[in-house]
């Protein structure tokens, strides 16, 4: 039983999470009918159990009280089975209705004379519950079933009782009925309120997602033109602009720990004639393919950008010494010795670059660069092209 008890208030605990997530007002009545036979189940388990308890310390265990303490589970277990039905959920919310109507109905003609005028707790606890829903059918099954209460009490208990006056009972129905009255207004007002609270509610919700749509494409906007700010739309290599910033930087780290670096300066051969006879398509292709060829090539930390039409620049980071940085060059030379298949055409490229080293071949990032460029066309104009040429 105490197992039970704990599954049933585990899923009355889930149907109250679920409720803070739905704004449809059908969701919402099937939750909020799912709860209300979730406590009437366990009123009349608990109401079972007590009076089995109450039978045996009595030793008054006889047929009619397993009746009613059967009748009790049964009504229990129906409460627990309505909202698993396929039925419509407006005949779902009536049966629910009903059956608190009758639950009370029974309650009172089997425990009136040992709970006496606390019945009416019950009564009054359910007429709370009913105030509060969204759906005010329950109302007048409670008030109902109180009324006819009152009849069948005034019918067989006026006369038996020596405490209480027939007029009581008559008195009550009357309360009763007034107090049904208030009850519906009260749920009138509630319901009203509970609706246009949920619609401005989801009004506003709905109006925060969008809010947040456009925070995400603000956002998304902001990193694009971040990339068209800093990266190269052809080729996805940082431009001119990252790279300056990315030298200056290197620049002040290594002059504060006294550190080398180098600048290579990297110019396609006869690009010209690629994008005069094939067209400037096949020749952003040639530059696309080329900067892939190239980054493949680049070490980590190392930054390779492209800085013009056909012009590639790396930063090397690495304080290392000529001949190796020689190697470490060559193996971007070694990117054209294979020719580039596009589109149909077979194209054989080849590049000059221009090496100038911080701090030997200059004290700073300007005339770093200059350096860089000028040994870039020596490399085209003494050596030949496709020629690697250190600025000393």
């Amino acid at each position: 039983m105490k197992k039970n008890k704990i599954s049933i208030l585990n899923r009355k605990d889930k149907c109250l999470e679920k409720m803070k997530e739905i704004y449809d007002i059908k969701d919402l009545l099937f939750i909020e009918n799912k709860l209300v036979a979730l406590f009437m189940a366990i009123v009349c388990f608990v109401i079972a159990f007590a009076s089995f308890i109450l039978s045996i310390y009595s030793t008054n265990l006889n047929a009619s009280s397993v009746v009613h303490q059967i009748t009790m589970i049964i009504f229990g277990m129906f409460f627990l089975m309505v909202n698993k039905t396929k039925w419509n959920l407006k005949l779902k919310i009536h049966v629910v209705n009903l059956l608190s109507g009758i639950l009370f109905l029974s309650i009172t003609i089997n425990y009136y004379e040992v709970l006496g005028i606390s019945i009416w707790t019950l009564l009054f606890l359910l007429l709370l519950i009913s105030i509060i829903r969204i759906d005010g059918s329950m109302v007048f099954y409670v008030v109902i079933s109180g009324m006819l209460a009152d009849v069948y009490l005034y019918i067989f208990f006026s006369e038996r009782s020596l405490q209480i006056v027939p007029r009581y009972y008559v008195v009550h129905f009357w309360v009763h009925l007034l107090i049904g009255i208030f009850t519906l207004g009260i749920n009138y007002i509630f319901r009203n309120n509970f609706i246009n609270n949920m619609e401005q509610y989801r009004k506003e919700k709905e109006q925060n997602e969008e809010i947040k749509k456009y925070i995400k494409k603000i956002k998304a906007n902001e990193l694009r033109l971040q990339e068209l700010a800093y990266y190269d739309v052809l080729t996805q290599l940082p431009n001119r602009k990252m790279f300056l910033e990315e030298i200056e930087t290197t620049y002040d780290l290594c002059k504060k720990d006294n550190l080398k670096y180098s600048v290579v300066f990297i110019d396609l051969d006869d690009f010209k004639k690629v994008n005069d006879t094939m067209g400037h398509y096949i020749g952003d292709l040639f530059l696309y393919e080329v900067s892939n060829r190239l980054s493949e090539k680049v070490l980590p930390g190392d930054l390779l950008g492209r800085i013009g039409g056909d012009e590639f620049a790396l930063i090397i980071k690495q304080g290392i010494e000529k001949d190796r940085l020689l190697k470490y060059v060559g193996n971007f030379k070694e990117c054209f010795n294979l020719p580039f298949d596009l589109k149909g055409y077979s194209i054989a490229g080849s590049a000059s670059f221009g090496v100038a080293i911080y701090p030997e071949d200059a004290i700073n990032t300007v005339d770093l660069i200059s350096a860089a460029d000028m040994a870039m066309y020596k490399a085209k104009k003494q050596l030949g092209k496709n020629a690697i040429c250190f600025y000393k």
